[in-house]
């Protein structure tokens, strides 16, 4: 009788245990959660347009004559994959890191390990309600519109210099005699603390004043009180932003233009498309954002021939901007971004400011 070896199927048996293993584990690789985030272009929204679908302005204006506008002004998101409580397989990281218009960074290097979706959630609202409010008190500032702003505590010292002397709800109305209200407030308080000195804080809480002194401390290598403020605005004209599930305070610049815009005769930036980015300040300063990459792309996508960036985001941009048909125009306050709209509009654009690509 023929003896048959049974050494090939064992062969055949191994390798297929093998080829299994060798499958699950890279599936597990793939599908497995990986602690990191993905940066992707986000949706684009014409500030001088409607809200989709309905007849709702997206910036809304009452309380003051309004005029026309014309052209568009994109304001600029980036969309995430991943993040606190929202878990990325590693083939999506892999992905995000092929594509040039993504950017994937480690998940702690933007949030504590310990912090929750909802956390970010309400951080990305806060920060949106903040910059609506601080680009109004912009865009009035520039057009010499007067308003009022008290600066308000926050919330009560956990610790530091100002505990037990400042509470919640107190109004900050002097410091060292000096009067805390309009467009530098917080730059008012700022300067008196960072002198080292002890300060005189001037408080109003329900309807009664007194006087508090503080010695500032040294905080991450400044001056410091401890006090976490509010700055309360209060405007001669309602501004509403109708605009729903966008946070951040990156939107700020873009917002004050709209203002603007809606304010003055005549359309800003003519009927050119143009898309901008860049926090601001009372005052009108530009401060750079996160997502530059990412936003370049959306604004280049929307159609936008030009892209305001803050001057620390230009080197970003500007490599973001290579190969595609959009010109980044650097922006240092919002006085320089209103000129720059005028100029597009005029087709004056051989003296723009330009960004380079080391700033």
């Amino acid at each position: 009788m023929a003896r048959h070896s049974d050494q090939p199927r064992r062969r055949i048996s191994a390798f297929a245990v093998s080829s299994f293993l060798a499958f699950v584990l890279v599936l597990v690789t793939v599908v497995l959660p990986v602690p990191y985030m993905v940066e992707t272009p986000g949706p684009v929204f014409n500030t001088l347009g409607k809200v989709k679908d309905t007849d709702k302005d997206v910036v809304e204006i009452t309380g003051a004559k309004t005029y026309p506008t014309d052209g568009q002004l994109n304001m600029l998101t980036v969309g995430v994959v991943g993040g606190p409580d929202r878990h990325m397989s590693a083939l999506r990281a892999f992905m995000g890191v092929l594509k040039g218009t993504e950017t994937v960074v480690p998940t702690e290097s933007m949030y504590p390990l310990d912090t929750t979706g909802e956390q970010v959630s309400q951080t990305n609202t806060a920060q949106m309600t903040s910059s609506q409010d601080i680009a109004t008190a912009a865009a009035l500032s520039e057009l010499g519109m007067n308003y009022t702003v008290r600066m308000r505590v926050a919330e009560d010292p956990a610790d530091g210099p100002a505990r037990g002397k400042v509470a919640q709800g107190d109004t900050v109305l002097a410091i060292n005699g000096k009067e805390v209200e309009g467009p530098d407030a917080l730059q008012t308080i700022h300067a008196e603390v960072e002198k080292g000195s002890p300060v005189e804080l001037r408080l109003e809480s329900g309807g009664k004043e007194r006087t508090e002194t503080v010695q500032p401390t040294m905080i991450d290598g400044k001056h410091r009180m401890g006090v976490l403020l509010n700055q309360d605005f209060d405007f001669p004209v309602d501004v509403k932003f109708n605009l729903d599930n966008i946070g951040g305070p990156s939107a700020g610049t873009v917002f004050a233009l709209t203002i603007i815009d809606k304010l003055t005769e005549g359309p800003l930036a003519g009927d050119k498309n143009v898309a901008g980015t860049g926090a601001i300040t009372a005052d009108g300063t530009v401060q750079p954002i996160g997502g530059a990459r990412q936003k370049v792309a959306a604004a280049d996508d929307a159609g936008s021939e030009y892209f305001l960036s803050p001057r620390d985001n230009c080197a970003e941009a500007v490599d973001a901007a290579k190969g595609r048909d959009i010109t980044v125009v650097r922006i240092d306050n919002l006085h320089a971004a209103k000129t720059a709209l005028e100029d597009i509009a005029e087709d004056r654009t051989s003296d723009l400011p330009s960004c380079s690509a080391d700033r």
